[in-house]
């Protein structure tokens, strides 16, 4: 079941990007190590995924969407990478923390 405001024509080119999307977040999950820029990769990728299925999938679609998004995060964290606001996540922002300390992040206890 799609959002209300999705125009109907649209929902098969939002599931098709859902797909992908999730696919795509699946296999940076998959990595054994991941950098920096792939986590965030996975992270942005399990959102784009999920604002696709409420515009084109199911209940259950949408559920497993924000399934994938917290378990994004949660193994950004367990991965001991920090855990970063959009703010902080600027290049300009990043090079300062890296001068800096750990202004702008917070790990997982």
């Amino acid at each position: 079941m799609s959002d209300d405001s999705t125009d109907p024509k649209s929902i098969p080119e939002h599931r098709k990007m859902a797909i992908e999307l999730f696919n795509h977040t699946w296999s940076l999950i998959d990595l054994k190590q991941r950098t920096p820029d792939q986590i965030d990769e996975m992270i942005h990728s399990a959102y784009a995924s999920s604002y696709h299925w409420l515009r084109g999938g199911e209940p259950a679609n949408q559920a497993r969407g924000h399934w994938q998004i917290s378990a994004s995060m949660s193994w950004q964290s367990e991965a001991n990478q920090p855990c970063i606001t959009p703010l902080a996540a600027s290049p300009f922002v990043r090079k300062l923390v890296s001068r800096i300390g750990t202004l702008l992040l917070a790990t997982k206890p």
